[in-house]
């Protein structure tokens, strides 16, 4: 048995009251000692008992400590009542704690009933010797019961005014974080109309200006006098240029640090937490677009923390590898990843996505989220492009491919050929970064030819480009030694994101064929004994490898917790537990790495 309640502030002061009375009662009974009909220790245990047993019961159950409350009352009250009408008196001021305890358990009107039998039966002995006493003692419990329920009813008035006072909190920071974001975009929105109208007007204007200057001054009758003319124009034009680049935001040449300092001091000042931003690395110079996302980013997720209103502490770290960068925001709020999703994180994917990077998001048994923003490092001068060799049969996607490949800034296509022994040979001369290479190709495809390009070329990374639905040829691939197994329908913007993610380190494999792959494994138990000692080097229960199976699937949380019969929370601390055990940051890292390791191949249930 668990204990369900913790104490409060109101408990300590029934605690106090209790204790108050409980020696009262000593003092009374021990003056009356002589007139007690039973032995003197009986009455003490009982009124000891009395004390403590209902207090240990209200910590784990009220009603077993209303049960325990009432049965005292009936037990001693006929001790008391015929000896000691001032010891009675001060028993019954039990019936104030019943009253409250009762109250919260919201069983009144039972209680109120329950409360006047027992009452009612055990004052019947002073009835004989004064009716008035029998009836004082009644009203002394109603009176002390009444007051206890009076308490209760201040302390839940108390909580509703705090309860109303948190949520116009709330609602008062989301207006105050909603009006900052209109001032925000209302000035964007007017630098970039004057910019325009400044560039098309006064820009037009003075280009015209010395294109008819330059026209006149070939006549050398106006030669001497158009040419101060058309420096002096020259000039205008340089300073108008110079103001509309000081109109233009993030036009200024700054470090992703100095560009996330106001975002993080704008939303400081509406949060009750403390935000910290620390540098890992040297900084690198970024390109516009990559500022520009990230602090987007930044401020996305600072507002989505900012309006859960529950974080105590913010972390932003920005972290600067030899390749990449990294931006970390973790927080110790009470929302849980998928919470934290279903407050809008599409937008900070889009914007990861169109400078060809990644954002992920995980939690650890829903204490904070972690959210990472990464992207590779394009602009510095010296920082090489990523070299890529396509390999596939068909001349139209192979042309295709490197038409869209050539149009990336930080890719070159060093090679593309329809044959394997080319692709092995070009893989050994050219030592690409990435293959893109078709599953189908006319004299070797899958497996063998995977293993013969990575015995060629170790270090090349390979990503293998299907149009089927193939789940064994994905997991031949996979285990063969390619990092990413893709289909041929993946849009442009995906592929590109994560051909850069594979050149980084990362495994890619789509969700769609992740989702076939598990189905199929499920239905067949070839390799249970293969997937149970998985499970048992990793630690991983049967419950979490049905988890797994559902995150598989793409189920949401609410759908794993219906599908399996477990509450929500439960399933959240599975997922949790299968990231740490496995390592892993999300539902994509876990498949993959399973997928890899090879423990899909048959049903380990």
């Amino acid at each position: 048995m668990t204990i369900q309640q913790k104490w409060n502030g109101y408990d300590w002061i029934m605690f106090i009251i209790r204790a108050i009375v409980f020696i009262s009662v000593l003092y009374n009974v021990a003056v009356v000692k002589d007139d007690f009909q039973i032995p003197f220790w009986i009455i003490i245990v009982g009124i000891g008992l009395s004390y403590i047993v209902p207090f240990l019961l209200l910590l784990r159950n009220r009603t077993w400590y209303v049960a325990a409350e009432l049965l005292f009352l009936l037990m001693l009250t006929p001790v008391f009542a015929p000896v000691d009408s001032t010891a009675t008196g001060n028993f019954v001021t039990y019936t104030l704690m019943l009253g409250f305890y009762q109250s919260l358990a919201g069983n009144r009107w039972r209680s109120i009933l329950a409360v006047a039998a027992v009452m009612a039966i055990g004052s019947l002995p002073s009835l004989w010797d004064s009716f008035v006493s029998y009836i004082s003692i009644l009203i002394s419990a109603f009176v002390f019961y009444g007051l206890g329920i009076m308490f209760n009813a201040l302390l839940c008035a108390r909580n509703e005014i705090a309860e109303k006072n948190r949520i116009i909190e709330q609602q008062y920071r989301a207006l105050e974080q909603y009006a900052a974001q209109v001032k925000h975009t209302a000035a964007l929105q007017e630098r970039n109309r004057i910019s325009t109208e400044l560039h098309h007007s006064v820009s037009h204007t003075f280009a015209s200006l010395i294109l008819h200057m330059e026209t006149l001054q070939n006549r050398p009758s106006g030669e001497a006098d158009l040419q101060p003319l058309i420096e002096h124009t020259q000039r205008g034009m340089l300073e108008v240029r110079a103001a509309l680049q000081q109109l233009e935001p993030l036009n200024v040449a700054v470090s992703l640090s100095e560009a996330a300092a106001p975002i993080i001091q704008e939303v400081g000042k509406r949060m009750s937490g403390k935000i910290e931003l620390v540098v890992k690395g040297e900084e690198a110079p970024l390109s516009r677009p990559v500022i520009h996302a990230f602090t987007q980013c930044l401020h996305e997720l600072l507002t989505s923390i900012a309006q859960a209103g529950q974080a105590h502490m913010v972390l932003v770290t920005l972290a600067y590898m030899a390749a990449h960068i990294e931006m970390r925001v973790e927080d110790d709020g009470a929302m849980s990843e998928e919470e934290r999703w279903n407050a809008g994180m599409a937008s900070v994917t889009e914007q990861m996505s169109v400078i060809g990077g990644a954002f992920d998001m995980h939690s650890f048994l829903n204490k904070g989220v972690t959210a990472v923003c990464r992207a590779a490092i394009k602009n510095e001068a010296d920082q090489p492009s990523i070299r890529v060799l396509v390999a596939d049969h068909s001349s139209l996607v192979r042309d295709s491919l490197v038409t869209l490949l050539s149009l990336q800034s930080d890719m070159e296509v060093i090679g593309h050929t329809d044959s394997s022994e080319d692709a092995i040979r070009l893989g050994l001369t050219m030592h690409p970064d990435v293959i893109l290479l078709d599953s189908s190709m006319k004299d070797s495809s899958g497996k063998p030819l995977t293993l013969s390009l990575k015995e060629a070329t170790p270090q090349t990374r390979i990503m293998v480009m299907t149009s089927s639905d193939d789940v064994e040829e994905a997991y031949e691939s996979i285990h063969a030694g390619a990092e990413g197994y893709l289909s041929k329908n993946t849009p442009l913007r995906e592929l590109m994101a994560k051909l850069r993610l594979v050149h980084m380190g990362e495994t890619m494999i789509s969700h769609a064929m992740a989702k076939r792959f598990l189905r199929q494994t499920r239905s067949s138990d070839e390799s249970a004994q293969q997937i149970e000692s998985w499970k048992q080097s990793y630690g991983i229960t049967d419950r979490e490898m049905e988890v797994l199976y559902c995150l598989a699937d793409n189920l949401k949380y609410k759908e794993i917790s219906e599908k399996l019969f477990l509450a929500e929370g439960t399933v959240r601390n599975y997922i949790s537990s299968i990231y740490s055990k496995l390592q892993v940051k999300n539902r994509d890292e876990a498949t993959s790495k399973a997928l890899q390791e090879g423990v899909l191949q048959g049903d380990a249930r």
